[in-house]
């Protein structure tokens, strides 16, 4: 194949797949490498894809704590057969839940997690023998909120002479002012790792032009936009909602960081609309299960609950069958920080559905900002029920400014979510990249 000398290795948290966020954005990415030409280091527990990737080396959490702890060897690699026995959708006590989420959400645990990933045994023996095999031609990083990756990146590049690429899609780095010491210690030493790593890569691919621009003003380099990327036949106008119809509303994401609060919210303001004689339901969908505290949060008898978790062709039919798609952001300031620059995969596959939008959340956030300025959803920037029914009766009286809306967001979609376009982008810069290393 033509682009076999183009080899890559990817360095991020969640492998290649075809369902998860995450990886479905890296999957479109990268779309033009056959999948022998591609090779992963991840440290999830989620089932990679080997159709879109070949080589998998797996180091987990638990490996890294024992190395810490032992000074033993860590990492191996992870043959197809060795994935399979890898539960995607476990069944998690909710006891276990609730601690999952608070070490996510943790600054404490992300500085205690980072330390032990410095100190353990990553680089070795087995490592070094896999990537000899694999024989990289470029590392394409994605610069999340662990410096060990950064380490990782750096030293594999120079061992081999290789560039350096990065993915930014998540602000863990931007210092803003705040009381958590843990917190400010983790961004003040997350920012200097990635001000450095900016230094050495030859492009960062951001999720978002507000991104791309607060970036550059801080750090400097290179910036190219990619956002997820959709299947441009797909994208299609939904028809006009029948009159006397139930409204269905559907949310298909995260629910972290308090997004379930403004779920709740519009729960809250549905069952209130049902007063004035409008009838709607919520449907809500998450890979990652809540806590059943959560979930008795979000039931509301006959007006909204949480429906488990869907993935491929079953999610995307019951986003087809929905009348309006909800995206949230949490309004609280310490989440705020998180999705100033960061704009959420959901939104391209929100826009190129058809469908109509209702967006909730802060006007800072770059999702909202963005849905915003464009015109393409309905909007609601503050903690509002009253807000949230105005823009709900909107659709149940056939607000035609709503069809036009609906028609712009898929034509933005076509122009800037293309899933070709943008594959072709990155191959372009890549390929362009590694052309120069292989003449020096």
């Amino acid at each position: 194949m033509e682009n076999s000398q183009y080899r890559g290795l990817i360095i991020q948290n969640n492998p290649f797949s075809y369902k998860t966020g995450n990886g479905k954005t890296l999957a479109a990415m990268f779309t033009l490498w056959d999948s022998a030409d591609l090779a992963q280091i991840f440290t999830s527990n989620l089932q990679p894809d080997f159709s879109i990737c070949k080589q998998y080396y797996k180091i987990s959490d638990a490996a890294a704590v024992k190395s810490f702890m032992t000074k033993c060897v860590i990492g191996a690699v992870l043959s197809e057969e060795d994935s399979s026995n890898i539960n995607n959708l476990g069944e998690t006590s909710n006891l276990k839940k609730g601690i999952q989420g608070w070490m996510r959400e943790s600054h404490f645990v992300a500085v205690v997690r980072d330390f032990i990933w410095s100190n353990s045994r990553w680089n070795n023996e087995r490592l070094n023998q896999w990537l000899d095999n694999i024989q990289p031609k470029f590392v394409f990083l994605l610069a999340g909120n662990m410096s060990v990756f950064y380490d990782m990146a750096v030293v594999i590049c120079s061992k081999f002479q290789i560039p350096l690429f990065l993915q930014i899609t998540d602000d863990y780095f931007i210092y803003r002012n705040g009381w958590n010491p843990w917190k400010n210690l983790h961004r003040f030493r997350m920012s200097r790792r990635l001000g450095e790593a900016i230094k050495k890569c030859e492009c960062s691919v951001v999720i978002c032009d507000k991104m791309a621009r607060i970036f550059k003003e801080k750090y400097g380099g290179k910036y190219f936009v990619c956002m997820n990327s959709v299947e441009v036949q797909d994208l299609q106008e939904t028809g006009i909602r029948q009159a006397g119809k139930d409204i269905k509303l559907v949310y298909a994401g995260n629910l972290g960081i308090n997004r379930w609060k403004v779920l709740k919210l519009i729960g809250q303001a549905i069952k209130e609309l049902k007063q004035d004689g409008i009838s709607a339901h919520l449907q809500i969908y998450s890979s990652c299960v809540p806590t059943k505290h959560i979930c008795n949060k979000l039931t509301i008898p006959f007006v909204s609950e949480f429906r488990g978790s869907l993935y491929g062709e079953a999610l995307e039919q019951v986003k087809k069958e929905a009348d309006i798609l909800v995206h949230v952001e949490a309004f609280e300031k310490r989440y705020c920080q998180l999705t100033y620059t960061a704009m959420s995969t959901k939104v391209p596959e929100y826009m190129g559905s058809g469908r109509t939008i209702l967006a909730v959340g802060p006007g800072e956030s770059a999702s909202i900002e963005f849905l915003k300025e464009n015109n393409v959803a309905m909007v609601v920037t503050e903690r509002s029920k009253e807000a949230i029914k105005e823009q709900i009766k909107r659709f149940a009286c056939g607000d035609e400014e709503l069809v036009e809306m609906r028609r712009r967001a898929v034509r933005i979609a076509q122009e800037r979510f293309s899933k070709g376009k943008n594959a072709e982008h990155i191959y372009k810069i890549i390929s362009g990249v590694c052309e120069k290393y292989g003449e020096a």
